[in-house]
């Protein structure tokens, strides 16, 4: 990524390696009246480079130390392409970098350092493997715990969703019960007036009649009696 001046990391990193390279490649002399340079080349030094391999193995590694500013600057170099290529790519290029130091437990002889040398590298490889092996599993674990989790969340929010509908439904059932309840007590009472008319369409001109009837005989039964006591 850019930072604010528009350089990338590795711009960046260029310019410090070829000012680096220029302070500490000329002589006291030729500091351009810069009494801090000539102070600094008047010293004795000693470089390494070092690469950022925290996310395989958790540390910043070391190169081998060297007496040169351009030797330590191309190892950086060398170190800073591989480690952009990922993690089997960098050990690769660790396999010439790493610091010339012999396995503690290994007796030497004059006749062979290199091969103590050679073993210390293969050690300290074997090292990086497992720190690069625990730091992968570490990351699966952590991945894996986000999963789960993310899963219960889902299952939770659909357990939430679920008990919202079925109580919903269960609302949406007693209005729809109270309705078809108040539907059919309107239906049975229709069917009931219907029936009772059907039984007897006339029953209501039968009673008028009757009662009419009645009125009749008791009308004529007077005149009678009327007319038997006038004579």
């Amino acid at each position: 990524s850019k930072a604010d001046d528009g350089c990338t990391p590795w711009q960046r990193w260029d310019d410090l390696a070829d000012w680096l390279v220029k302070v500490f490649s000329r002589s006291p002399s030729s500091s351009h009246g810069s009494a801090h340079l000539g102070d600094l080349c008047k010293e004795s030094w000693s470089f390494r480079a070092l690469v950022d391999a925290r996310p395989w193995v958790g540390q910043v590694l070391s190169s081998r130390t060297v007496d040169s500013v351009q030797e330590a600057v191309a190892l950086r170099r060398q170190l800073e392409a591989a480690r952009r290529d990922g993690w089997e790519s960098l050990r690769l290029a660790l396999t010439s970098c790493l610091p010339h130091r012999a396995h503690p437990k290994l007796k030497l002889s004059a006749e062979s350092p290199r091969r103590g040398w050679r073993t210390g590298i293969t050690v300290r490889l074997a090292a990086l493997d497992q720190r690069h092996v625990e730091k992968q599993n570490l990351k699966d674990l952590k991945a894996q715990i986000r999963r789960d989790c993310f899963a219960a969340k889902a299952a939770a929010s659909r357990e939430r969703r679920a008990s919202h509908d079925e109580a919903q439904l269960e609302r949406l059932a007693s209005r729809l019960q109270a309705a078809l309840l108040c539907t059919s007590g309107m239906v049975t009472g229709e069917l009931r007036l219907h029936a009772k008319k059907a039984r007897n369409p006339s029953g209501s001109r039968l009673r008028a009649s009757c009662k009419g009837h009645g009125n009749a005989e008791h009308h004529h039964s007077w005149q009678s009696s009327s007319a038997g006591l006038a004579n």
